[in-house]
């Protein structure tokens, strides 16, 4: 939105000062993005000064009539006003839906677990889910959906008015490991390791925006996928773990892009969600404490957390979904200034 107030003066006369009201609802100067390794950011620019003869800003909501007022003074004194109203369209009531696969140690070969995603390494997967042709891919998927505005001229009448994007940011990527072999490791370690990190900020999941995948074709890129991967192999070895332990946070949000030109995207609503599971190689024994507490007597266990709670595969349940405007923070943007990819994330150390 740009808006312009009084440029050409009567002859003669200067502006001497001039200002803008406040923006009504949720008002920013612009959002910078991008998922480069090494230069990623995601950042909000803040309101640019309210004192000048135009004013460049984007509205992140939805609601009309809004109305602004531009007040001036010229340099013979004498001063005036013009108001402005706008009636701002957009997305309402959005929403995230969850399909909900399973946390296993696939795929297994009588006693042999053997990497789903490649390498030939075993790994413990988030994984199962059967909807959208992505069997046995992922293990997450997230459908966006909101009540649509029309679409603007000069766009076809019944076009889409924009498109859905997706971003994910990590707050924590960790795995507790007992190893599989005593000779595995020097004498001097203690044969357990905690790998990945606990993020003091959020970092982006490797790229801006997230991959996306098409379901309905009015709407471009409502639905979204994950299946996160730990292996189940020493550090640096290809010894099997006697036990691995993985906890996984993130947040996804659902952006929106207006089909306007220069428009920036917007978030419409977001969902914390993770995991976490247990496996043990029941071929393998091992002198050291579980890292699980006691010994488990099951291969595997896996728990997929509020708010996105489900123990059977690919059930849809609604998300506790967070909207901006109930969140004020970041006007409910993402913001990072890591990438996964820039980070140590799976350095291991002992306990």
């Amino acid at each position: 939105m740009i808006v312009t107030g009084c440029g050409y003066p009567p002859g003669g006369y200067t502006i001497s000062n001039q200002s803008w009201t406040q923006p009504p609802g949720s008002a920013i100067g612009g959002y910078n993005a991008s998922g480069g390794k090494g230069t990623s950011i995601g950042a909000i620019v803040p309101l640019p000064a309210l004192n000048g003869s135009s004013l460049t800003f984007y509205w992140v909501d939805p609601g009309n009539p809004r109305q602004m007022t531009y007040e001036y003074t010229m340099s013979n004194g004498q001063s005036a006003s013009t108001a402005v109203t706008f009636n701002v369209l957009g997305p309402t009531n959005p929403g995230i839906v969850a399909n909900i696969g399973s946390v296993e140690a696939l795929p297994l070969d009588n006693n042999n677990v053997v990497d789903l995603n490649g390498g030939g390494m075993p790994a413990q997967e988030l994984t199962g889910l059967t909807q959208f042709g992505q069997a046995g891919a992922f293990g997450v998927g997230f459908i966006g959906s909101a009540t649509l505005p029309p679409a603007l001229p000069p766009a076809t009448p019944g076009s889409s008015p924009g498109s859905y994007s997706w971003v994910q940011l990590l707050s924590r990527y960790q795995y507790r490991i007992l190893w599989g072999s005593a000779a595995a490791f020097p004498a001097s370690k203690t044969g357990r390791s905690l790998c990945g990190t606990a993020y003091a900020q959020p970092v982006l999941d490797t790229q801006y925006p997230y991959a996306s995948f098409l379901q309905q074709a009015s709407v471009p890129h409502d639905t979204v996928f994950d299946g996160p991967v730990i292996p189940l192999t020493s550090p640096g070895t290809n010894v099997q773990d006697a036990e691995a332990n993985v906890v996984f946070s993130a947040t996804m949000f659902l952006m929106w892009t207006p089909a306007v030109a220069n428009s920036i995207p917007v978030p419409l609503a977001s969902v914390n969600w993770s995991f976490g599971g247990d496996a043990v190689n029941t071929m393998t024994s091992h002198s050291a404490t579980w890292v699980g507490g006691a010994q488990p007597v099951q291969l595997n266990t896996n728990f997929l957390s509020a708010p996105c709670s489900s123990t059977s595969e690919a059930v849809q349940q609604p998300c506790a979904v967070i909207v901006p405007g109930t969140s004020p923070a970041n006007f409910g943007y993402p913001v990072w200034n890591a990438n996964f990819i820039d980070t140590p994330s799976f350095n291991c150390t002992d306990f």
